[in-house]
């Protein structure tokens, strides 16, 4: 077996290393480890831009292969595989992969790889080369895959037990501009000279999709429509299959019917926004399930950490990873934020303390609020700006905490009004938000004719 050093340049200084790098590769050349093409050492880098090649060459004292000669991806499997013969291989498996910090690193830390449907087409590579370990990188195992790949199956259809659609996305279309509130824009001290800011790197790769896999014990019709695009319809196969539906601003809704009726079908607990998450560029993926699944969540505590370091004042962050089903496409109006015949939402945890209890009568100082069970979550910032000030209309909104308001904001501009495309649920809170210079253009409009 021959191997080769891969410097990690996120650890290394390429522009001031490249002597040290070279002194590093002349320790292990002259090994009978050491890989080499065509007599010559062999070593690679992950980034490494901005090297000084001539001095590493210099410091290593050895040549490296000599270019003109073209290795493809193909060719190393090849010959790892060729090397391998007989022996065990562990095979790593890849998801999605997002990271977004600005300059509280002193390293380049702001890109996504392209993952979109990489987690089902790796899933299935991995059943098709049946490796005899899988690595899986920072991440669990998935249901009937890796009950196939256990059996030494090729395919997950016989393991699939019931019904299910998986479906994730981003909660944003990747041309969101963020850059006004996003925390990456600040100038960084980063020796890696490949500082990324605003969009993470390879943002361009990803798709503006929503991505679904079906696992199903027999065919059946999957009816999809996101946002406010058209409803896209097909047919799904028996066992897993995977498609992707172009996305749309909105709610997020699934069904599967077979002859004519509906088996499973629910709305996602996150829709896709036309405003930045936290005034940032999110390119994380959100998962969901039918039939909907218990998960845990974050406590207020470690939600409240989400907002640490951010550029806006009116983020209060919940967790999307709900207990119960989200609600249906008619939820029941609130007329009384308080009545007991109306449960607290399961999608919501507090991050802010109330400054008295609720009275036992209906209070009138609405000190804290936010988006009322059953609206959109594009609602939220508008609740939670307008019910701090007491302004909490029911409907879009819920009141959370009463008292003596924290902080009061003197009405500067005219009152605003929806954003096109958008109905009279969001009248109210724009008027109130616009005049106080709080207008979120994925929102609200100051062109009100």
């Amino acid at each position: 077996m021959k191997v080769f050093i891969s410097f990690d340049f996120n650890w290394w200084h390429a522009n001031t290393q490249a002597a040290d790098v070279g002194h590093k590769i002349a320790q292990y050349a002259c090994l009978p480890a050491q890989l080499k093409i065509n007599g010559r050492v062999f070593a690679s880098s992950f980034i490494g831009n901005g090297l000084d090649v001539a001095q590493m060459r210099a410091a290593a004292g050895v040549d490296p292969p000599q270019p003109g000669h073209s290795f493809s991806v193909a060719d190393g499997d090849n010959a790892y595989k060729t090397w391998l013969g007989s022996k065990p291989y562990m095979a790593p498996v890849s998801p999605w992969f997002s990271t977004h910090f600005g300059p509280e690193v002193s390293y380049s830390k702001n890109w996504v790889f392209p993952g979109d449907l990489l987690w089902y087409n790796r899933w299935n590579e991995i059943l098709t080369l049946a490796p005899r370990y899988v690595e899986i990188i920072t991440w669990n195992d998935w249901g009937p895959f890796i009950a196939a790949y256990k059996a030494g199956a090729s395919k997950p259809d016989a393991y699939i037990s019931e019904d299910q659609i998986i479906y994730w996305y981003r909660p944003t279309l990747k041309s969101l501009n963020c850059d006004a509130t996003d925390t990456t824009l600040q100038d960084a001290n980063n020796s890696s000279g490949n500082y990324f800011k605003g969009r993470p790197n390879g943002y361009e790769t990803m798709e503006d999709a929503v991505f679904v896999v079906s696992l199903l014990k027999t065919a059946g019709q999957i009816k999809v429509t996101s946002g406010g695009n058209s409803a896209v319809t097909y047919q799904a196969p028996a066992g897993a299959f995977a498609q992707k539906i172009p996305m749309g601003v909105g709610k997020q809704r699934f069904e599967l019917t077979r002859n004519g009726q509906s088996v499973l079908s629910g709305i996602s607990s996150r829709d896709i926004s036309s405003t930045c998450p936290c005034g940032i560029y999110n390119f994380n993926a959100f998962v969901g399930v039918l039939p909907f699944k218990t998960f845990g969540s974050l406590d207020s505590q470690g939600l409240a950490s989400l907002t640490a370091g951010l550029h806006v004042s009116t983020c209060q962050p919940t967790p999307t990873l709900i207990a119960t089903a989200p609600p249906s496409d008619d939820p029941q109006p609130m007329n009384n934020p308080l009545s007991s015949s109306t449960p607290p939402s399961p999608t919501t945890i507090l991050t802010k303390t109330a400054t008295t209890a609720p009275p036992v009568s209906t209070p009138t100082n609405c000190n804290g609020g936010t988006v009322a069970n059953g609206e959109s979550s594009n609602l939220a910032a508008l609740c939670d700006f307008s019910c701090s000030q007491s302004y909490c209309p029911p409907g879009p909104c819920k009141c959370t905490s009463f008292g003596t308001p924290g902080w009061s904001v003197t009405p500067t501009k005219p009152p605003g009004c929806p954003a096109p495309g958008l109905d009279d649920t969001y009248k109210g809170l724009c008027a109130f938000t616009c005049a106080r210079d709080y207008c979120p253009s994925g929102a609200c409009s100051s062109n009100c004719g």
